[in-house]
């Protein structure tokens, strides 16, 4: 048994289970692996566990392809951890926000810089909080934390 990843392709077309379906046959099929696979790794959306059944119907894999479609075990991760932080959001939007504010805000980046200086402290530029990567919101928090009263005292308030 070995595991491979076949081939990057370009998807532009909707990503509906069928359009799904369609790609990764012409990628087996290309590569001569119709009838030589075992299992495939997605995440959960709808379509593509619609188009799993599709192929399962189209090539009935071995033991009824029962370890046919192995779940992406990074995405449910992080999905686990994306619904354990809404019981935070209150504590950690504010931070987000300014954080957001500060980055996407010129004039006010440009304040931060002389603000930081002027307490002593060396500017610093804050880890992005992106959805889809699970330890993003840690890392945005460590980063911030040693600069809590400097975000407070820039932006007024208490965060």
């Amino acid at each position: 048994i070995k595991k491979r990843l076949l081939s990057y392709r370009c998807f532009n077309d909707p990503h509906t289970a069928q359009n799904i379906f369609h790609l990764m046959f012409i990628i087996l099929e290309e590569y001569g692996m119709t009838s030589k696979f075992f299992s495939i790794s997605f995440d959960n959306a709808s379509a593509k566990t619609c188009s799993i059944d599709e192929l399962i119907r189209m090539f009935q894999p071995s033991i009824c392809g029962k370890f046919f479609h192995i779940r992406c075990t990074c995405h449910i991760f992080n999905l686990c951890v994306q619904d354990d932080l809404k019981s935070l959001e209150l504590y950690i939007k504010p931070i987000r926000s300014a954080i957001h504010y500060l980055w996407t805000h010129p004039q006010v980046k440009k304040q931060w810089g002389k603000f930081c200086k002027l307490n002593g402290m060396r500017v610093k530029r804050f880890a992005r909080d992106v959805p889809t990567r699970w330890n993003s919101t840690y890392k945005l928090l460590l980063s911030t934390f040693e600069y809590k009263d400097l975000l407070c005292g820039i932006f007024g308030q208490v965060v």
